[in-house]
Formats: structure tokens, sequence, C-alpha cells
């Protein structure tokens, strides 16, 4: 039948770019290195391929100080991928770094990578 004959040259195709470890995956999408600079591009960048969702962003407009009397910003970032929602919050210097910090979190947590930016 039709439906037979596309399902045995599906596996066929997938079988010969298998053999030949020319299977595009996720893991093929991430540059070498990730890191706080290119942290929001990558969760972008994997959403507009249709990886994950488009990550959601929560800013904490409460003030928060540190013990010396600066003001600190604080973000969450939340992304569903392979229907599990992923969500970290940061605090930092500035709302910007805290977004950065809380992208980088998520990725980490997405692919198992070490977090330097998490303590134990």
């Amino acid at each position: 039948s039709k439906m037979s004959a596309r399902m045995d040259c599906a596996q066929t195709a997938y079988e010969d770019l298998e053999n030949n470890d020319e299977l595009w995956t996720i893991m093929d999408e991430l540059p070498e290195e990730i890191n706080l600079d290119n942290a929001i591009n990558v969760l972008q960048e994997l959403a507009q391929k249709g990886y994950q969702d488009y990550p959601e962003y929560d800013f904490d407009d409460d003030p928060i100080f540190d013990d010396e009397g600066n003001q600190k910003g604080k973000c969450s970032c939340s992304v569903v991928a392979n229907g599990r929602t992923i969500s970290w919050w940061a605090t930092s210097s500035s709302k910007k770094m805290a977004k950065k910090i809380a992208s980088y979190s998520c990725i980490c947590d997405e692919f198992g990578f070490d977090n330097e930016y998490i303590k134990d």
C-alpha cells in the first residue's frame, strides 16, 4: 500500500542518516560555548527552531538590597521543553544581569550542564 511504502521509505532514510552520523538534534543547535552573554539568545533561537517554547521572563519590582544597601535586580525565566517546565530565578546587581543568569540556569537545567552560578 502507499502508506506502507511511505513508512518503509522513511525508515530507510532514517537508518541511512543514523548510520552515517548525519542525524541533527537539538545538541547540534547549541553553540560551542554557552555563557551569560549568549544565554538569552540561545533560548530564543531554540524556540524559533521549534525545540521548545519561547522563554517567559518576570521581573520582581519590589526592591531588594544587598548587605551594603545597594539595590539588586531579580528576574525569573521559565521555558517549556519536552513537556517539562523549567524555571529559575536569579538576583544580581542589575535586572539585565539577573535575566542573563536565570536564562543560563534554564539552559544548564535543560541540558544537564554544570551551572557555575548556583551555590551548593
